[in-house]
């Protein structure tokens, strides 16, 4: 998560808007994991996988139950990136460079 927060960070004022998925989470529960995690933007919950099966559909051959990371574009569209984080802000200064 410290990543995430350095980016938003430094990122924010150029477009970036980071948004959570909490999946298969109650909401009590989920509540407790992003006050602990101090969590600092917006986080959704998706009990019924709904949102997240849209961007990630289940026959993609996406892990369920770790972290990982896309870009949603500002035309909606997902953007992939390196799951562990390396290529991240790389990853990042293309979308928004994209934009411009």
């Amino acid at each position: 998560m410290a990543k995430l927060e350095e980016l938003n960070r430094r990122y924010k004022d150029q477009g970036l808007v980071l948004v959570g998925i909490y999946r298969g989470v109650g909401t009590s529960e989920g509540s407790k994991q992003i006050a602990a995690q101090k969590i600092n933007w917006v986080v959704g919950f998706d009990s019924q996988n709904e949102t997240f099966n849209s961007y990630f559909p289940p026959d993609g051959g996406f892990v369920t139950g770790s972290a990982y990371y896309a870009f949603v574009d500002r035309a909606g569209k997902r953007r992939d990136t390196d799951a562990n984080g390396a290529s991240l802000e790389a990853d990042l200064k293309r979308l928004l460079a994209e934009a411009n």
